[in-house]
């Protein structure tokens, strides 16, 4: 069978020319990259303009004319116009590596091949989780304990599988391999790394994070604000690692105010474990500096398998690769507000009071007026709304007649006030039946219900719904949710999944269990 690898977790871009010279993978290497390893000329250029991945060198900056066990390895393809060089994961640990078979480049083919009869081909699930370690990395516990049989490797000091540096890269590599080659009669199956780093709990995690819906949400300040002033705006996601593309308009001098994240031109990346129901909190602040309005929109798109193109060379021995084109022919999850800006009122000076002229003419005296009827006390001032956030998701975006969906609703409260008797239902979509729910919950005109004694400035509380879908259940599902507080304006959120149909499905009647 043929050894796989994987092309992610980011890429340097660079553009072509003559002899085209591409950028290095990200992160560092124990060997410098020599310029002219960044240079490709005759076939290997010729191979890069036809849409070929090009191998440049290996995970720790040599280069190895036969082959070589040093993997991953760094990679140019051309996309468009635009050069990228990102690193190639295997996924066949025991088959010929042909990582620096320079002269002969993969090919473009259709699905993942694999000629080795002992290991079977990765299938769905196996894919989906490679896709999203080669995007995402993973932390490694114990940082040493890797051996695989053919060199032993330690990495002590490493905490996280990634892209950053040699030993990093080599730590997710091996990651890799125990999730590719775990079948039975693999070596893989007796490193002590996979069963301290990578265990079938730790596939389960990462399989269901990658397959989850992803959640944005953009919460404007409250306007309107005047020339000057600092727009802050408020971003809740469960993305982390990856980036999010914003348009930022009508602000100077954008930068991450509070949370963990990098803003690197129209690209913010949240920081942050990634694990499903774990959202992050991040403030982007701008200065105002015109009338109109400061906005931001944002788009993420979810991983899938659709992304990935699989390459090879044409030899059963050699290996074969895969590259993400992130984002293409897919819907993104989008997300956006806006607050205006006008203009400061400047005071106007009091004129000054002039002397009375001397009438000439007597003036007729005039009536006395008539009393005016005393006015009516007013009350007390409104105070101003305080503002509530909800936000809904569920694990999965596919079901079928049986499967339980799990709903987590959050509510936040974005005043800088505590508010009161917080209320938070749940209407829940024909088609499914209630299996638990966060405690104290209460029915409510057919609504699951919770109610808060009052939620402080900033305090946040999550709230859990777990129901099964049942035969005859419509196509798509939609759960609405509605938080509300008499110092509030109501807060609203909803959630779609789709409801897969077997050829058992009959709709029914009426609800079953």
């Amino acid at each position: 069978m043929t050894a796989t690898a994987l092309i992610g977790l980011g890429a340097a871009t660079g553009s072509a020319s003559a002899a085209t010279t591409v950028p290095a993978c990200e992160g560092t290497t124990d060997s410098v990259v020599s310029p002219s390893m960044l240079v490709l000329t005759g076939v290997r250029e010729t191979a890069l303009d036809d849409g070929a991945s090009v191998p440049l060198y290996l995970a720790d900056g040599t280069i190895d004319a036969a082959h070589s066990t040093r993997v991953p390895g760094c990679v140019a393809r051309k996309d468009g116009s635009q050069v990228t060089s990102q690193w190639a994961y295997c996924t066949d640990h025991d088959v010929s590596s042909c990582m620096a078979t320079y002269l002969d480049p993969p090919t473009t083919v259709t699905g993942n091949p694999k000629f080795d009869p002992s290991n079977d081909p990765l299938g769905p699930d196996k894919e989906t989780v490679i896709g999203y370690l080669a995007q995402h990395g993973y932390p490694v516990r114990d940082g040493v304990a890797f051996a695989n049989g053919t060199y032993p490797l330690g990495f002590p000091g490493v905490t996280a599988a990634n892209n950053d540096s040699t030993d990093q890269r080599t730590a997710l590599q091996e990651i890799i391999w125990c999730v590719s080659d775990s079948g039975p009669g693999n070596k893989v199956q007796t490193w002590a790394g996979c069963s301290a780093n990578f265990t079938a709990a730790d596939f389960d995690t990462v399989l269901e994070l990658a397959t989850s819906s992803p959640m944005l949400q953009v919460t404007a300040p409250t306007g309107p604000l005047t020339i000057g002033d600092v727009a802050r705006f408020t971003i809740e996601t469960n993305v982390t690692g990856k980036p999010v593309a914003l348009t930022l308009t009508g602000g100077d001098d954008w930068q991450v105010c509070a949370g963990d994240a990098t803003l690197a031109g129209d690209a913010l990346t949240v920081a942050g474990t990634g694990i499903w129901g774990q959202t992050a909190t991040v403030d982007l602040c701008a200065t105002t500096v015109a009338e109109g309005a400061v906005s931001i929109k944002a788009v993420v798109f979810p991983d899938s398998r659709d992304d990935l193109v699989w390459l090879w060379n044409g030899d059963t021995n050699c290996q074969v690769f895969v590259t993400l084109q992130q984002g293409k022919d897919q819907p993104g999850v989008l997300a956006a507000g806006q607050v205006g800006v006008e203009a400061a009122t400047v005071p106007t000076t009091p004129e000054r009071p002039t002397t009375p002229e001397t009438p000439t003419t007597p003036e007729t005296p005039r009536m006395p007026e008539q009393p005016r009827a005393p006015e009516q006390p007013r009350g007390p001032a409104r105070a101003a709304k305080g503002r509530l956030a909800l936000t809904k998701a569920s694990r999965g975006s596919r079901f079928r007649a049986g499967d339980r969906i799990a709903y987590m609703l959050r509510v936040v409260n974005r005043s800088r006030r505590a508010v009161r008797d917080v209320r938070v239902c749940d209407a829940l979509p024909d088609g499914v039946a209630v299996v638990s729910a966060t405690r104290r919950a209460r029915m409510v005109d057919g609504r699951h219900c919770w109610t808060f004694r009052s939620l402080r400035a900033g305090e946040r509380r999550q709230l859990r719904i777990v129901v099964r879908v049942l035969a005859g259940a419509p196509s798509r599902i939609v759960n609405r949710a509605r938080a509300t507080s008499p110092d509030t304006r109501p807060a609203t959120a909803r959630h779609a999944d789709r409801v897969i149909r077997s050829s058992g499905d009959v709709r029914a009647g009426g609800v079953t269990g």
